[in-house]
């Protein structure tokens, strides 16, 4: 757009070169000194804007520069922040896993009788008490709701099948089946939710 405006300041100046003039020229007679001062003086103010706008012109080439060099900044930085965040993904998903492996682990040795299995059970309760601890510190927290007290939430819990027990009431959690995690840096975000059974009379 600025450059149009020089455009026409162009032309402008163009047209009023035309209708110069010298001083034997004879419409000089008819020309008041103060008409001549007047289109001197119109001439110049020309000059002087035509500089202002070409100067503009410039710095509006530059702002669309810097401009464009923002954007590919901006681009590569989101490209660079949706790796991190993958690679994060990737890792909590791990941490997940495996404590998955060592829970299921722990489900198992509760359904024996073996004593050796029992004395196994206390050492895997305390491997799982140890990740929870470590996890804790990166922000990532084991959401395991209370049994036969906590009851169903809709954003921490997910109901795989329901049973009746007459002694609770709708809704209230009987059994973990697998335990939920979220992560929380300012604001908390389920990266599982809890997989239960619930009651339902």
């Amino acid at each position: 757009m600025l450059f149009n405006v020089c455009k026409d300041i162009e032309s402008l100046k163009k047209r009023c070169k035309k209708y110069s003039y010298d001083k034997n020229d004879d419409i000089l007679e008819k020309i008041s000194i103060e008409e001549v001062d007047d289109f001197k003086e119109f001439e110049n103010n020309i000059d002087n804007l035509n500089e202002i706008l070409k100067s503009m012109e410039e710095m509006n080439r530059d702002i669309i520069i810097n401009k464009n060099l923002l954007k590919s900044v901006l681009e590569e930085d989101y490209e660079v922040k949706k790796k991190y965040i993958k690679k994060i993904k990737n890792i909590i998903n791990a941490y997940v896993n495996f404590y998955d492996y060592v829970d299921e682990i722990r489900q198992a040795l509760e359904k024996s009788d073996s004593k050796t299995d029992k004395k196994t059970l206390k050492l895997i309760n305390s491997i799982l008490k140890l990740l929870e601890k470590e996890y804790a510190n990166i922000g990532l927290m084991v959401n395991a709701p209370e049994i036969g007290i906590d009851k169903f939430d809709n954003f921490k819990h997910e109901i795989l099948s329901t049973e009746k027990n007459l002694e609770l009431s709708n809704e209230t959690i009987l059994d973990i089946i697998k335990k939920g995690f979220y992560y929380n840096d300012r604001n908390i975000r389920y990266v599982r939710t809890t997989k239960v059974i619930t009651v339902l009379n």
